[in-house]
């Protein structure tokens, strides 16, 4: 059996507009009650137009039971499943379960409150290569090439729309309620919101250094024979290849890993070239173009070198089994 096990990742695409919108915000302000008289777990703030999380904690724990009213409502999302959010202002009293079991009860209160830049978005940390999108999705985080909004504010407004702007050095462009890298070095950034036709106000500032990912770099942990904890990120050895019987090493793995559009780090093929080598070609061979052979039985060791656009350079050897 020839096994070679790919990550197939959603890649999000950069684009160069400077506007977004986000009344497709979840964004929600959770303050845990630490008083000992108080009768609440939670009092949560939202303003009108977002979504309301029922997970207490993380999701598969104690969960918050919302019956929709005219504070609360519910719809459906393009999945099918129930989700609810702020219809207008007032406050609202769910009961928390755990297990079916009653524990609490949480308090949300649906206003108009001021939307701010969260502390830790105040410094960025980020990473750029001209000849690479990123897209930082759960199985690769690494290295982050954007931020979205909604991680960064709290109580975005229904319709708004925000900009950013700075007198330095330009290395970021916002769009798609994502603000994304365009370049390296380090500068500081106003954002601004701004709701219809009402003048844009300051929501708050942030500095962000941005540094330069080889690709080599960006792409290793995609191209190693390593795993985690989530599922294998390997090139894994050709098993099990039959006299005369051909594989494409390059389809089924190189572009699987680097220009497969769902891959978590993609590289456009004109980025890169791969060159191969065969240490005994009387078991195995392997054209130009990646395809290996197998010969006679034996196992011999499959070298493959990438050379990418930016003169970086990754190598590694797989394992060829022919019986």
């Amino acid at each position: 059996m020839k096994k070679i096990i790919s990550i197939l990742m959603a890649i999000l695409c950069l684009v160069s507009a400077s506007i977004c919108t986000t009344s497709c915000f979840a964004e929600e302000k959770e303050v845990k009650s630490t008083s000992s008289e108080s009768q609440y777990l939670q009092t949560r703030r939202y303003n009108v137009g977002s979504t309301i999380g029922t997970w207490i904690g993380d999701e598969g724990g104690p969960i918050i039971k919302i019956k929709p009213n005219s504070v609360i409502k519910s719809k459906k999302d393009k999945y099918g499943d129930t989700i609810y959010y702020a219809a207008k202002k007032g406050t609202y009293i769910a009961n928390v379960y755990d297990e079916g079991k009653c524990i609490g009860k949480v308090k949300i209160i649906v206003g108009d409150f001021k939307t701010v830049l969260k502390s830790n978005s105040k410094k960025l940390n980020l990473s750029y290569n001209k000849y690479v999108s990123f897209n930082n999705s759960e199985y690769y985080t690494k290295y982050q090439s954007y931020k979205k909004l909604s991680t960064m504010i709290s109580f975005p407004k229904k319709g708004a729309k925000y900009s950013i702007k700075t007198t330095g050095k330009s290395i970021l462009k916002i769009a798609n309620n994502e603000i994304y890298t365009v370049g390296v070095g380090t500068s500081t950034y106003t954002l601004y919101q701004k709701i219809g036709n009402n003048k844009a106000t300051k929501v708050g500032d942030f500095t962000a250094t941005v540094k330069n990912v080889n690709i080599k770099t960006a792409t290793a942990v995609k191209l190693n024979n390593v795993n985690n904890d989530f599922d294998y990120y390997s090139v894994d050895d050709i098993e099990d290849l039959s006299v005369n019987e051909k594989y494409n090493f390059t389809n089924r793995v190189i572009k699987e890993k680097l220009t497969s559009k769902n891959c978590g780090v993609y590289v456009s093929p004109k980025n890169y070239k791969v060159t191969y080598t065969v240490k005994n070609s009387k078991v195995a061979t392997v054209s130009k173009s990646g395809v290996v052979t197998g010969k006679k039985k034996g196992v011999t060791k499959l070298t493959f070198k990438i050379t990418f656009a930016d003169k970086s350079v990754y190598t590694n050897s797989v394992n060829v089994l022919v019986i």
